[in-house]
């Protein structure tokens, strides 16, 4: 081999490692990413769920009176 095929070699295997370098720390970066967005998406759907079971209450609770409201008037029309 002569000498510039071994620094164009030295230089490949350099572009190689820094490239391997590059894919593990993205890969861990996006590893560390997704975990973050999986805990904050948990959290989200637990106070929309919070939330909705509260507004469900609450509509169940103005139907209901609703409901007496028409059976006293459907009683007092009698």
């Amino acid at each position: 081999m002569t000498g510039l095929q071994k620094i164009f070699l030295l230089f490949v295997v350099m572009y190689l490692v820094v490239k391997g370098v590059i894919f593990v720390a993205l890969y861990i970066v996006t590893l560390r990413m997704e975990a973050k967005g999986r805990a904050f998406k948990r959290k989200r759907e637990a106070i929309l769920r919070k939330r909705w079971l509260h507004n469900r209450e609450l509509y169940r609770k103005q139907y209901d009176d609703y409901e007496r409201r028409k059976l006293l008037t459907e009683e007092e029309s009698l």
